[in-house]
């Protein structure tokens, strides 16, 4: 594990290296250097015909008048321009120009074609930058293999325990509903009675009072004769 451990050290001046020394021409790592943004991809923008353009002005207009009560019209959104770096990409869309490729030399570890000393010294520490992510792979493989066969084994365990928890809690909520269902049945057996007895008093009721409205009804009859 010491040979491990000093590896992982040698690895925490990898993404210090290939920032110090990316290529020039990388626009993404100037950018991510410099703290800016970059633009990989404009918004799309589709010519709009004035007819049309007007037509809907002038349904948005009778809109408006029909409901006084409707939100102001909002100001024209324009795309911004301020940064250096959004102008230079609508310059771009503007000329109609692709994007830049990405630069891919830093995971190369091809020879200088010049012969410059600097060159040569950024490629010496591009190679070193490519060991260095070897052996961080190597690492990973060796911790992997060793630990993480009991990191899946707890895991599983602690889904296995996460599922009994959670068909305990179902079974529990199943019983309760079970038991309010019997509730339920137990005070209509209970109350049936009484409500039976309710609609016969009802319907006895209805009854005598049919029976006075039609004794009231012959009563006025022998009364107008």
């Amino acid at each position: 594990m010491s040979t491990a451990l000093a590896k992982r050290q040698n690895t925490t001046t990898l993404a210090a290296r290939q920032q110090t020394h990316a290529p020039d021409d990388d626009v993404a790592s100037a950018s991510l250097r410099s703290g800016a943004l970059l633009c990989d991809a404009m918004g799309y923008q589709e010519p709009v015909d004035p007819a049309a353009e007007q037509a809907a002005q002038q349904l948005v207009e009778e809109e408006l008048r029909q409901n006084p009560g409707a939100p102001p019209r909002l100001p024209a959104l324009r795309p911004p321009r301020d940064s250096s770096i959004m102008a230079a990409e609508f310059a771009r869309c503007d000329r109609d120009e692709d994007l830049a490729p990405l630069a891919i030399e830093r995971y190369s570890c091809a020879p200088p074609t010049e012969q410059d000393p600097e060159a040569w010294k950024s490629a010496r520490t591009n190679v070193r930058a490519q060991l260095e992510h070897q052996a961080n792979r190597v690492v990973n493989l060796e911790l992997a293999e060793s630990f993480s066969e009991h990191t899946w084994r707890r895991h599983v365990h602690d889904l296995g325990r996460l599922h009994a928890q959670v068909a305990a809690l179902a079974e529990g909520k199943e019983r309760e509903a079970e038991q309010i269902n019997l509730k339920r049945k137990r005070d209509q057996a209970k109350l049936g009675p009484d409500i039976v007895r309710a609609e016969r008093a009802v319907v006895e009721r209805l009854e005598r009072h049919r029976a006075l409205e039609a004794r009231v009804a012959a009563l006025r009859k022998e009364e107008a004769k």
